[in-house]
């Protein structure tokens, strides 16, 4: 069990799982109005009229709640992991890529990307660490405003070669977004060519593992004053998924 929180990120949940929602908590009747479609199962709480709730608005992982928290059944890993195995079907049978982020740190990074990878369409789901890493919480949730529950995530292999591995030998080309390797810049590539293929995004502090170099297809970077060392990593993904889209559309 599980809660989320947020108007965005309720809503969507409500959208495409209903039946694993079971209580909604609010913090006054304008809120309850913010939402559409609830299902009539759904048990509504009014904060001011328990004590208790009022303390689970005050919680500080739900402090920007909006005046909406609602509990779930099972556990977002739960609802939103499918085997890698799954995913790559997927991928393959949609003729769409999946975005790799081994070493992804950062919450606010996820959510950002999430949301990039929903509003491009080009990707069938994401690749994620299992451990060491951000993980897909009721906070990666609220930063994706509630796109995470629009696409697919798998979990990477306990050993980042073994992924690779795996992914090559399921057909895809790995296409990787890496500075320090020096090689030609993002418009040079041709997308249209490349697939099926996985893009491989590198951690916010460290880049690109060097276990990966050896399996990667071609390597990109995008064009910047050398005034700044590195774009966000979010930033990065959104202008990458974007040339994507583009070269895509114009064929």
């Amino acid at each position: 069990m599980d809660f989320i929180y947020g108007k965005y990120c309720i809503q969507e949940f409500i959208d495409h799982f209903p039946n694993l929602a079971t209580d909604l908590y609010i913090a006054s009747d304008e809120n309850f109005r913010k939402l559409k479609n609830l299902p009539s199962k759904i048990r509504t709480h009014l904060m001011n009229s328990n004590s208790e709730l009022s303390r689970l608005f005050e919680l500080k992982e739900f402090e920007s709640h909006g005046g909406l928290i609602l509990k779930i059944k099972q556990s977002l890993s739960d609802i939103l992991i499918c085997p890698l195995e799954s995913l790559i079907e997927k991928s393959l049978e949609q003729n769409k890529a999946l975005l790799w982020l081994p070493q992804i740190q950062d919450v606010n990074n996820l959510g950002a990307i999430i949301r990039s990878v929903v509003a491009f369409e080009e990707f069938a789901g994401l690749i994620i660490p299992a451990q060491n890493s951000v993980r897909l919480t009721p906070s990666a949730a609220k930063a994706s405003a509630g796109n995470i529950f629009a696409t697919k995530f798998a979990y990477q292999l306990s050993n980042i070669k073994n992924t690779a591995q795996m992914l090559k030998t399921s057909g895809f080309n790995l296409i990787a977004l890496e500075k320090r390797l020096n090689h030609k810049f993002l418009f040079e590539a041709d997308f249209t060519k490349l697939k099926p293929f996985v893009l491989v995004l590198g951690g916010e502090e460290k880049g690109l593992s060097p276990a990966l170099i050896p399996f990667l297809d071609e390597v990109f970077q995008i064009p910047h004053s050398s005034r700044v060392e590195s774009l966000n990593l979010s930033v990065a993904t959104s202008i990458t998924l974007y040339e994507i889209k583009r070269q895509l559309l114009k064929k």
